[in-house]
């Protein structure tokens, strides 16, 4: 199976072809990317769909990251899939450097059943079963 991708406006496309089907070229399955961040470049954020997955790595924080096992650390990524409730996770990468639309501040972005906003006060992302991440520089909040 070959893989290949395409960036655009914020919006990373990628698709698997395989080359053992009869008609060579067929699209078989196609994953959307869409990366943002905050104006402070603070919180970046990439959806993948399918899957309506959110995830968003607080680059700069207040809180003490909560450590590092089996090649990972905890305290500075955070997922919203849909359905389902916001978590922090467990990343052995980051965020950092993707290239990635600006969400100004007052403006959202919607991701399939997923709401994002940004404002001075952090970013806020609510899912429609009921899943909210809030994240800024000095705290983030989840699920309430």
């Amino acid at each position: 199976m070959k893989k290949f991708a395409i960036y655009q406006a914020g919006i990373l496309l990628i698709s698997a072809i395989s080359s053992s089907s009869p008609a060579v070229g067929q699209e078989m399955q196609r994953w959307r990317f869409r990366f943002f961040h905050t104006p402070s470049k603070n919180i970046r954020c990439v959806y993948t769909n399918p899957g309506e997955s959110l995830r968003c790595d607080v680059m700069n924080h207040a809180w003490k990251s909560w450590g590092c096992d089996h090649g990972g650390c905890f305290g500075h990524s955070f997922y919203l899939d849909n359905p389902g409730k916001s978590y922090a996770g467990h990343t052995s990468d980051s965020l950092w450097g993707t290239e990635s639309t600006v969400l100004k501040y007052g403006q959202s972005i919607k991701l399939d059943s997923t709401i994002c906003e940004s404002e001075t006060t952090g970013l806020t992302c609510r899912n429609t079963s009921g899943g909210i991440l809030h994240l800024n520089r000095e705290f983030y909040r989840l699920n309430k």
